[in-house]
């Protein structure tokens, strides 16, 4: 793990409440830094909050909503005056709005992105640089998502072509006599695992601590890795029994509404009778 020193700095992460945000407040705490929390949600800011603590830093929870300007101005003067100032800013508050398709996107919707996003952080970057100007001194850090360059639900093919990509893993990055990836590389995306969650670098993994949310069968092996698409798109490798396994459909249709795979548990039936074969 990369370290080093941030100690006696200020951070602001935006959005901290959940996801992300949280994972970039611990970040920032581990390495010394005071941080500021802010997100609309208070009471998981102020819950947030006593975690943090305990890595013996400050943490100051804000309510803040990065589409208003006056919540931002009255946001930024509360950390001014708790910390004296602000060294680091991490714009990461954001959202996403789902539709079936453009011809029923709202004017709502739109409006909610683009404000959260887009003007939100340039609102956020523009009242916290006044303080860095007069500290002669900061850094700004605005997060983005591959969604904003590439589109939603990732790439498609047919099943044989997904079977290849992860048969090409299960072979340590070679496929057809090619190598793609060093073997250290496939070692550490479908191996490491989370310290807060089950998940790994590169894929999703079973949850043992928590067998109920697991997203896996209780008969998989430990080491079985995959990931399970927005759209329906599902595959997964089992290094220990040298398996893989693809299952394709469209789940959003009719619309991206419809949680039949979800409420039929799809993927851990077909993992059950995968390991019910003798």
């Amino acid at each position: 793990m990369i370290s080093f020193d941030l100690t006696g700095k200020v951070a602001v992460v935006t959005g901290a409440s959940s996801g992300l945000g949280q994972q970039f407040a611990r970040a920032l705490s581990e390495q010394g830094c005071d941080v500021a929390i802010l997100a609309r949600r208070k009471e998981r800011l102020e819950e947030f909050s006593k975690e943090l603590k305990q890595n013996g830093h400050d943490c100051l929870p804000v309510s803040c909503d990065v589409t208003d300007e006056e919540s931002i101005k009255n946001a930024v003067n509360a950390v001014v005056n708790h910390f004296g100032k602000i060294d680091i800013l991490v714009n990461n508050a954001g959202v996403v709005e789902y539709s079936s398709g453009l011809h029923d996107h709202t004017t709502a919707q739109w409006d909610k992105v683009l404000d959260t996003d887009l003007k939100g952080v340039f609102l956020m970057a523009r009242e916290v640089s006044t303080i860095m100007m007069k500290q002669k001194c900061g850094s700004i850090i605005n997060m983005a998502s591959v969604v904003g360059v590439s589109g939603n639900a990732g790439l498609f093919s047919n099943a044989t072509e997904v079977a290849r990509i992860y048969q090409m893993l299960l072979n340590g990055g070679e496929l057809d006599g090619k190598r793609y990836l060093s073997p250290e590389t496939c070692r550490v995306f479908t191996t490491t695992v989370s310290r807060i969650s089950r998940r790994g670098l590169g894929f999703d993994k079973p949850d043992r601590q928590n067998p109920a949310k697991s997203p896996c069968a209780a008969a998989t092996p430990s080491t079985v890795y995959g990931h399970t698409g927005f759209t329906g798109t599902c595959a997964w490798v089992d290094p220990t029994n040298g398996l893989v396994y693809v299952f394709l459909c469209n789940r959003i249709y009719p619309n991206v509404w419809n949680t039949k795979l979800m409420k039929m548990d799809i993927r851990t039936r077909i993992q059950e009778v995968m390991y019910q074969v003798e």
